[in-house]
């Protein structure tokens, strides 16, 4: 028997595709282009105090990072888990196929365009070490950082795929495993050290690729190479997790032996029968968009958590910027974790109907396809974007209240115009309104392409693309650009005009999406659920010439006219 069938047949197929080669391209363009706005912004005054090829290798890092963490959410998380709701898993283990031998193929086959991607990143990556200020032994160490990483990613994606059936529950599984390793290890040796980071000791940090990010600059050498193979042996760990239990796990598991808390769990995540019931008689679709009440109270339990925590960050550090400095990246990472959250459930109602015929069955009653998209959409402002408007208020006022009660160091020098009070303001001001239109956005697109998509993660990664992750890049330079532009000239408002260049473009970005994804809908619903997805052609018949003559008898000469 062949070593690792399925590898290498995916090896084969994957050679060729076209979108292999495609998937190689087009990250080296959009490297390229980034490279392009990040070099004319290393041209500023401010960014020459910094070093030019610092500032550029910095950027590419940090968003070459935030790739490789994602891969593993995008790619892998419902990678067996759609093979085991497909019922073709189970196939595999009739021959003498082994776990290994179907983990390895999944992971090569998922695991090809992600790593061309990263590697068509590289050589933009390398030239900053022209303009100085790099060494190359703080390159090759990012570039073996972030190939590690991607790894990691990839084997936590098919661990919890391979317990997993539902696709939702496998993206959460890994969403949560992810973040515990990236910022929960951090967490747990800053509890330790009683939340002072001067005594923190890097214990489970060692297993965090955060604290790898952290030491590519050879500060901590040792402590670099010794992480960095901690989370090898972890990614390896992962993936014979998976190869043990992927055998054992494709059987359909029965329901019969549930324990006496199932009716509690059942009216906390569904309410009571008396409650859905009269739901159904009044709005069917949103019922059945909106059976399960959990993601939105989890939220609602967090918007609680994160007001607490918040509020007693501001009572125990002596420094009120200390709170925004902690809760600052933490608001991102939740802003990240929500918004795949939405665009996950905006996607799987439609994709899900369209898969098993739910929507074919709705269509054929009374319900129109605009009560189907109304119905969705409700069902996603109930349960995503109502408590996350509450989330983004209990952050907002709380920076609001730090920015009035700290005191600023500027005023008591004498500055008066230009402080870290109103940047700070205006930042949480700024960020609330387009966080809440993003999601609405995503929301939007997300119901259109979960109607037309083959795959569930295509339509994710193409939703959180198009209208989260390319704009914000062209944005952010839009606004960053015009920003020390300003500052040369009319200092006193050019934080102001930055801003509202920044909310106003992505404001209208959002706005056109949703204008797009509204019209594609109400036009095509109908159409697109009856032809699985696929968009309806219209061809025009073609006119026949009228001067045509029969063909010549044999023995004459063809007439010429």
């Amino acid at each position: 028997m062949t070593f690792l069938p399925i590898a290498e047949r995916e090896l084969r197929v994957a050679s060729r595709k076209r979108g292999t080669y495609w998937g190689r391209l087009v990250p080296a363009a959009l490297a390229l282009i980034v490279w392009c706005g990040v070099e004319l912004l290393s041209s500023t005054a401010f960014v020459g105090m910094v070093g030019a090829g610092k500032f550029q290798f910095g950027v590419f890092m940090m968003l070459a990072f935030l790739y490789a963490c994602a891969v593993g959410l995008f790619v892998t998380s419902d990678a067996l888990s759609e093979e085991k709701r497909e019922g073709t898993l189970g196939l595999l283990f009739l021959t003498d196929l082994r776990g290994y031998d179907v983990i390895a193929g999944k992971l090569v086959s998922h695991s090809i365009p992600a790593f061309y991607g990263l590697i068509a990143a590289f050589p933009m990556m390398a030239i900053p070490l022209l303009s100085g200020g790099l060494t190359g032994g703080e390159f090759w160490r990012t570039m073996l950082m972030l190939a590690n990483t991607m790894f990691l990613s990839l084997s936590a994606g098919l661990l919890v795929s391979s317990v997993s059936r539902n696709a939702m529950r496998a993206m959460n599984g890994t969403l949560l495993l992810l973040l515990g390793l990236i910022f929960g290890c951090p967490l747990v040796d800053l509890a330790l050290a009683g939340w002072n980071s001067t005594k923190s000791v890097a214990i489970f940090s060692l297993a965090s690729p955060w604290y790898v990010l952290g030491n590519v600059n050879a500060y901590k050498l040792k402590d670099f190479w010794l992480s960095l193979g901690l989370e090898h042996v972890v990614a390896w760990s992962f993936l014979g997790l998976a190869c043990l239990g992927v055998p054992r796990a494709w059987q359909e598991k029965s329901r019969s032996g549930a324990g006496p808390r199932k009716p509690a769990l059942a009216r906390w995540r569904y309410s009571s029968a008396a409650a859905r019931r009269a739901l159904l008689d009044r709005q069917p679709i949103f019922w059945l968009a909106a059976r399960d009440r959990s993601p939105g109270r989890l939220i609602w339990a967090l918007t609680i958590l994160i007001a607490v925590a918040y509020y007693w960050s501001m009572a125990k550090f002596a420094e009120p910027m200390m709170a925004i400095f902690v809760f600052g990246p933490l608001m991102g990472v939740i802003n990240f974790v929500l918004t795949v959250w939405m665009i996950s459930q905006a996607c799987r109602f439609f994709f899900d109907g369209r898969r098993n015929g739910a929507l074919e069955l709705i269509l054929v009653t009374p319900v129109t396809p605009e009560e189907i998209i109304a119905g969705q959409w409700t069902a996603l402002k109930r349960v995503i974007i109502g408590p996350t408007v509450a989330l983004t208020a209990v952050y907002m006022a709380g920076g609001l209240l730090e920015s009035l009660a700290m005191n600023n160091p500027l005023a008591r020098a004498g500055v008066t115009n230009f402080g870290p009070a109103h940047i700070e303001v205006t930042n949480l001001i700024a960020g609330g309104i387009t966080r809440i239109a993003n999601l609405m956005a995503a929301g939007w697109f997300g119901m259109w392409l979960g109607l037309t998509e083959r795959k569930a993660p295509t339509a994710i990664i193409k939703t959180f693309c198009y209208v989260i992750a390319i704009p914000a890049l062209v944005i952010g330079f839009l606004r960053v650009a015009p920003l020390f532009a300003l500052l040369a000239t009319s200092g006193r408002y050019a934080w102001w005009i930055s801003t509202a260049i920044y909310v106003a473009l992505t404001v209208a970005k959002d706005v056109g999406f949703i204008f797009v994804a509204k019209a594609n809908l109400s036009a095509h619903f109908r159409e697109t659920v009856a032809l699985d997805g696929r968009r309806a052609v219209q061809f025009k018949p073609r006119m026949l010439a009228t001067n045509l003559q029969p063909p010549p008898l044999p023995g004459q000469p063809p007439v010429i006219r």
